[in-house]
C-alpha cells in the first residue's frame, strides 16, 4: 500500500516537472522566435511586419516628393502641401480726398487733367506733382506724396496780382502759363489773328502755338507749319514747316494735309514729288477742306502724280466750288 503511494505521488511529480518545462518553453518561444526575425533590406521592418514580406516589388512607385518607395514614404506618396500661404497683396493706390478753397479750379496730377479738386480719386502710391488752375488765380504747383498716412490734401490759391485788360488774356492766360495746350493754342491763335483785345504779334503766337505743339496740340502743329512757311514771328524754314505740318496731318488735320501738299508740290523743305503732293491733297479733300480739293482737281487736269481724269477734276472742283473756292466757281465757268 506504502509502495503503491509512493509510486503514485513519484509519478505526479514528473507530470508536473514536465508541464513546467513545457510551460518555460511556450513562455520563451516567442522571444526567441521574434528575436531571430531578420528586417525586411527595403524598409526595415521585420519581414513578418512587412506589407511585402520582405520581398518588394521591383517597379513599386515612388513618392514623386521624397523619391522613396511608397511603401517606406511615412506619407504613403501622398505629402501635406507644404507651400507656404501666398504673400498677401501690397497696396499700390489709395482712395486720396482732395480739396481746395477755389472748388471750379482745374486740377492736373502728374499732368493728366483730374477734374475740379474736390472729392476723391484712385492715386498711386508715390510721388506727384498736383498743378491748380482758376482764372483770377495765382497758378499753383505742389508736390505730394500719396502713402497710408497721407491720403488728404487741402490747397489754398491766392488771387493773382495780374490785371487781364483784354478778353482773349482772361479767358486763356491763366491756363496756359500752367500748362493747358487747348488755352495756348487759342492765345496762340488770338495773338496770330489779332483778337479778342489782343494786337497781332506773330512772334508771340508763335511762341504759344510752340508751346501747345509739344504737347501734341495739332491745331497748334498745323498753325505753328504755317508761320515758319510764311516766315511770320519766326525765321522762314521749309524744313521745320514740312516737320510740323506731317505731325498734324497725321493726325488727320485737313489744313495741314493741304499745306503738307503744297510743300510737295512746290519743293518747299523737300524735294518735288506730285504724288506725294496728290495723296495729301487727296486726304485734305476727304476731308472737307475745299482748298485741298480745289488743288486736287487741279492735279488731276494736269495729271500731275497721278492719271490725267478731267471727270475727276471736275468732280473735285465743283465740291471745292461748293464750298465757296472762288477760284474753282471761275474754273467751271470756263471748263
Amino acid at each position: 500500500m506504502k509502495r503503491n503511494t509512493a509510486k503514485t505521488l513519484l509519478s505526479s511529480m514528473k507530470a508536473i516537472q514536465v508541464l513546467g518545462l513545457l510551460l518555460a518553453l511556450l513562455l520563451a518561444a516567442p522571444v526567441s522566435v521574434l528575436a531571430g526575425i531578420p528586417p525586411c533590406p527595403v524598409c526595415g521592418k521585420k519581414v513578418n511586419l512587412c506589407s511585402y514580406h520582405g520581398k518588394h516589388p521591383a517597379n513599386e512607385k515612388k513618392c514623386p516628393k521624397c523619391g522613396k518607395r511608397v511603401s517606406v514614404c511615412g506619407y504613403g506618396g501622398k505629402h501635406p502641401n507644404s507651400q507656404p500661404a501666398p504673400a498677401p497683396k501690397v497696396k499700390e493706390a489709395y482712395d486720396v480726398s482732395f480739396a481746395c478753397n477755389v472748388p471750379n479750379a482745374t486740377m492736373l496730377i502728374d499732368g493728366t487733367n483730374y477734374g475740379t479738386p474736390s472729392g476723391t480719386r484712385y492715386i498711386k502710391i508715390g510721388r506727384h506733382t498736383v498743378k491748380l488752375i482758376a482764372v483770377g488765380y495765382e497758378p499753383f504747383e505742389e508736390t505730394i506724396n500719396v502713402g497710408a498716412n497721407n491720403t488728404s490734401f487741402s490747397f489754398t490759391l491766392q488771387k493773382t496780382h495780374t490785371v487781364y485788360t483784354s478778353e482773349a488774356e482772361q479767358m486763356y492766360r491763366a491756363e496756359a502759363e500752367a500748362g493747358d495746350a487747348i488755352s495756348q493754342c487759342n492765345l496762340g491763335y488770338c495773338y496770330d489773328k489779332g483778337q479778342r483785345g489782343l494786337s497781332q504779334d506773330h512772334a508771340k503766337a508763335a511762341y504759344w502755338y510752340q508751346q501747345a505743339a509739344v504737347q501734341g496740340n495739332e491745331t497748334a502743329q498745323g498753325n505753328l507749319g504755317i508761320l515758319y512757311i510764311q516766315g511770320m514771328g519766326v525765321a522762314q524754314d521749309f524744313q521745320k514747316a514740312r516737320m510740323w505740318l506731317q505731325k498734324a496731318a497725321e493726325q488727320n488735320n485737313d489744313n495741314a494735309q493741304c499745306n503738307l501738299g503744297w510743300l510737295y508740290e512746290n519743293g518747299k523743305g523737300v524735294s518735288i514729288d506730285y504724288r506725294q503732293a496728290a495723296y495729301w491733297y487727296g486726304r485734305a479733300a476727304s476731308n472737307g477742306n475745299g482748298v485741298g480739293q480745289y488743288n486736287l482737281a487741279i492735279i488731276y487736269a494736269s495729271g500731275r502724280g497721278v492719271a490725267k481724269d478731267m471727270a475727276m477734276a471736275r468732280n473735285w472742283m465743283q465740291k471745292a466750288a461748293a464750298n465757296g473756292i472762288s477760284a474753282a466757281q471761275e474754273w467751271l465757268r470756263t471748263h
